[in-house]
């Protein structure tokens, strides 16, 4: 046993040097995984008593180095989509139903929402010809927001059923944005004409696609590794679907870790649009209920 803590007490020994700051007295923390560009964030406080009590450490304040994403990077970009796509997957798996959809800004709408975001923007400050497309894209997003939320509400009251969703909203050509939206059913029924009726802020459409076509949820979320101004907004744990019984947990579970990555040429295309792959047999059905 003395032998066994004297090894152990050596690897942890050996790990804190490794991680060791060259005469600061602190530790690196390499938590930025493969980020081209990791951002540095320094704290400083007190090691952990374990630390100062086995010796490893002095009672006295350190330096923490962690290094974390930058989130905007294309290695970033793509780590996200396929975090997004993963969890959209097992929502698909569990879901009774789900409806994959788009939605879009009418003209009118579209330029109500612009002249108040440039409005909110010189409020707070800021020059107009000084800003950004991205920071004028994100403003409109923002003013868009209680849309999609009675959007949302709209569906669960006309429908009466239990819904969880996925939605990523993505910059048009011309700066517009327009949301690619997942709709899973786990208790009630959504009608496609109430679905659609619901957004009264332009153009909707949606169809069922099966629970088995993962290649859906890769479409929805492979926007995520286009652009960093791509933004997701989805239901509360989402890809963690809700279970009954510690039974049904376990079966989501292991049901879970059979995964199989879906080569990007399959599922480039739209799930609107024809299927030119070897998974053209799993494409949504044409008709809605």
């Amino acid at each position: 046993m003395a032998l066994t803590a004297i090894v152990e007490r050596a690897r942890v020994s050996q790990w804190i040097a490794d991680l060791r700051l060259g005469g600061h007295g602190g530790v690196s923390l390499p938590f930025a995984g493969n980020c081209a560009r990791p951002v540095e964030i320094f704290c400083r406080g007190l090691p952990d008593r374990w630390m100062v009590s086995a010796g490893l450490e002095k009672d006295a304040p350190m330096v923490a180095r962690i290094e974390t994403p930058c989130r905007k990077c294309e290695p970033c970009l793509i780590t996200r989509s396929q975090l997004w796509a993963a969890r959209a997957r097992d929502e698909l798996r569990v879901a009774s139903r789900t409806w994959f959809g788009t939605l879009t800004l009418s003209p009118s709408r579209a330029m109500q929402l612009k002249f108040a975001a440039q409005l909110g923007l010189t409020e707070r400050g800021h020059v107009l010809d000084e800003v950004s497309d991205s920071e004028l894209f994100k403003a409109i997003v923002q003013e868009a927001s209680p849309d999609i939320t009675n959007w949302l509400k709209r569906i669960r009251k006309n429908s009466g059923a239990t819904l969880r969703y996925l939605l990523v909203c993505e910059a048009h050509k011309s700066g517009l944005p327009h949301w690619h939206v997942l709709i899973h059913e786990y208790q009630g029924k959504v009608v496609k004409a109430k679905l659609e009726a619901a957004w009264r802020n332009g153009f909707s459409h949606f169809r069922l696609v099966p629970t088995t076509d993962i290649r859906t949820a890769w479409y929805v979320t492979k926007y995520l590794s286009k652009s960093a101004l791509a933004r997701v907004r989805a239901s509360q744990h989402y890809g963690l679907p809700p279970v009954s019984s510690h039974a049904e947990r376990m079966e989501y579970l292991l049901s879970s870790v059979q995964t199989s990555a879906v080569p990007s040429e399959q599922y480039s295309a739209s799930p609107f649009s024809p299927r030119r792959n070897d998974m053209s047999e799993h494409s949504p059905p044409t008709t809605s209920v």
